[in-house]
C-alpha cells in the first residue's frame, strides 16, 4: 500500500516533531543565490516522503536534513535554510511522521526506530553525492539518534553521515518523577557518531546537560557544545524573536568550525549492540503523587517581580506549595485560576502557596498580568539555579509540604487545584 503525504572533547558553550537533515561543508565559500524545490523520495513500503529542498550556487558537498515543529516549514526553519544557503549548504526539510499519518508528539518521537530516516540518508547521499549532516529538534532528538545506529549497522564503506546536530535535546525515557534526575534511553549511551549539541540557555534542561553528556560520553568522545544565548527552544514561537535571527545567522559557522575538526580527526566507527526502547508513557502526571525525591526543602531567597525581597527558610509550621512555572508554558497558565481559587479557600488555615518563575524577566510577569491576574507571589528566579537545585525538569512542577516541614506531595504536569481529591489531600497535611 503507497502511503502519501508532504578526537577531539571540546565544549563550545517540539510537542509537534519532524525530521531534518543537514549537510555543510569544509570549504567556505559564499554563495548569494538559493532555489527551493520540491520532489519525493520512495523510502520502504512504498513510503512517499516529500522535501523541500533549498539549494545554493556552489560544490560544497554537506548536507543538512532537519525535523519540522509539525506545523509544516515556519518562519523559523525558512530563516534557518535560507543563512545555511548563503555559506553554500543544501537543506532538505521533511516530515515523516506527517507521511506516517502519526501524531506530532514526544510518543510519537519515542516510538520512532530511526528506520525510514536512516534509510533517508542512504537516499540523500546517493542522489547528491554529499557529505550529510542528520539534525533533530528537542524530543526529534531521539530518532535522529536511533538513525545515525541504524546508518553504523548497515556498515558504509565511508563515513558520509558526519554528525548529528541536536537542538535543545530531550533523550529522556520518560520525564522523572518530581525531585529527581532523569534516565535516559539506551540509544544515548550507545551513540558514537560524532555530535554537535546546540542547548537553549533559557530552557529548563539546560541544568541536565552534564548529565546527558556524562551519557553520552559513555561511547563517543566527539561531542561538540555551544550554548545558545536568550533562547529557550529555537524553533518556538509565532514570530521569529531578534535572538532566534541571530543564532541562525551564525550556525553556519558553528557546524563549519566543528565540521572541520571532526573531519580531521574522526573514524568511520562500528554500532554497538543495543535494543531500542521505545517507551510511550511520558512520565508526566496527571494528579498529586506521593513524593519520592528528597523530602527537605531547600530554603529560598529571592526576588519577587516588584523587587521585594522573599525569605523562606522555615517551612513547619504551615502548609506551603511551591510552584514552578513560566508564562511561555500553556499549562502553567492553564492552572493560574484554580490555583487563585485554592489559595482563596485556604485563607483562614495555615497556609502559604508561592510561585517561582523560571528565567524571565519582572516586565514580562507585569505584562502578563495585565492578562492573566496571579494572586500569590510571583518569585524570580532569573538564573534558574532555585529550580535546578529542586531538580525541576518539566514545567510547570509543583510540590506541597507538610506543617511537618517535609514535602509530602508534587506533580509535574498543570491541574485543577481547587477540586475535592485536592482539596481533601491538602487538610490532611495541616
Amino acid at each position: 500500500m503507497k502511503v502519501m503525504s508532504c578526537r577531539k572533547q571540546k565544549i563550545f558553550l517540539s510537542n509537534f516533531c519532524t525530521l531534518i537533515f543537514s549537510v555543510t561543508s569544509l570549504f567556505p565559500t559564499i554563495s548569494i543565490c538559493s532555489e527551493t524545490s520540491n520532489f519525493s523520495v520512495t523510502l520502504s513500503q512504498s513510503l512517499e516522503l516529500d522535501i523541500t529542498k533549498y539549494s545554493a550556487n556552489g560544490s560544497d558537498l554537506l548536507l543538512f536534513v532537519y525535523p519540522t515543529s509539525g506545523k509544516g516549514i515556519t518562519r523559523h526553519h525558512e530563516t534557518m535554510a535560507q543563512e545555511l544557503v548563503k555559506a553554500n549548504f543544501e537543506v532538505w526539510i521533511a516530515d515523516i511522521t506527517d507521511a506516517l499519518f502519526l501524531p506530532h508528539s514526544s510518543s510519537t518521537m519515542r516510538k520512532m526506530t530511526g528506520e525510514y530516516l536512516a534509510e533517508l540518508v542512504v537516499k540523500a547521499h546517493e542522489k547528491t553525492g554529499k557529505n550529510i549532516y542528520i539534525a533533530g529538534n528537542s524530543y526529534a532528538a531521539i530518532p535522529v539518534l536511533r538513525a545515525a545506529y541504524r546508518w553504523q549497522k548497515g556498515k558504509p564503506k565511508t563515513s558520509y553521515l558526519k554528525s548529528a546536530v541536536l537542538f535543545t535535546p530531550k533523550l529522556y525515557k520518560t520525564l522523572p518523577p518530581l525531585g529527581q534526575d532523569p534516565n535516559y534511553l539506551p540509544i544515548v549511551s550507545a551513540t558514537s557518531i560524532p555530535l554537535i549539541i546546540f542547548q537553549g540557555s533559557k530552557h529548563g534542561n539546560k541544568w541536565q546537560l552534564p548529565n546527558l553528556l556524562e551519557a553520552l560520553r559513555a561511547s563517543n568522545p566527539d561531542i561538540f557544545v555551544e550554548m545558545m544565548p536568550d533562547i529557550g527552544s529555537l524553533f518556538v514561537g509565532k514570530t521569529l524573536a531578534e535572538k532566534q535571527k541571530l543564532f541562525f545567522n551564525i550556525l553556519p559557522a558553528k557546524l563549519r568550525y566543528s565540521s572541520k575538526l571532526q573531519t580531521e580527526s574522526t573514524p568511520l566507527r562500528v554500532a554497538k549492540e543495543i535494543s531500542f526502547d521505545t517507551i510511550t508513557n511520558t512520565g508526566i502526571d496527571n494528579r498529586l503523587k506521593n513524593y519520592t525525591g528528597q523530602v527537605k526543602p531547600l530554603p529560598i531567597s529571592l526576588l519577587d517581580y516588584a523587587g521585594n525581597q522573599f525569605e523562606l527558610k522555615e517551612y513547619k509550621g504551615k502548609v506551603t506549595v511551591v510552584n514552578f512555572w513560566a508564562t511561555w508554558c500553556s499549562p502553567c497558565v492553564k492552572e493560574i485560576p484554580s490555583l487563585n481559587r485554592l489559595k482563596a479557600l485556604m485563607k483562614n488555615k495555615p497556609f502559604e502557596l508561592i510561585s517561582i518563575n523560571f528565567q524571565e524577566k519582572p516586565d514580562a510577569i507585569r505584562e502578563f498580568q495585565k492578562m492573566v491576574k496571579v494572586k500569590f507571589p510571583v518569585l524570580m528566579d532569573s538564573d534558574g539555579k532555585i529550580a535546578n537545585s529542586w531538580k525541576v525538569v518539566a514545567f510547570p512542577s509543583t510540590f506541597i509540604i507538610a506543617s511537618d516541614g517535609n514535602i509530602h506531595y508534587g506533580v509535574n504536569a498543570g491541574i485543577e487545584w481547587d477540586t475535592p481529591e485536592v482539596i481533601e489531600i491538602i487538610n490532611s497535611l495541616f
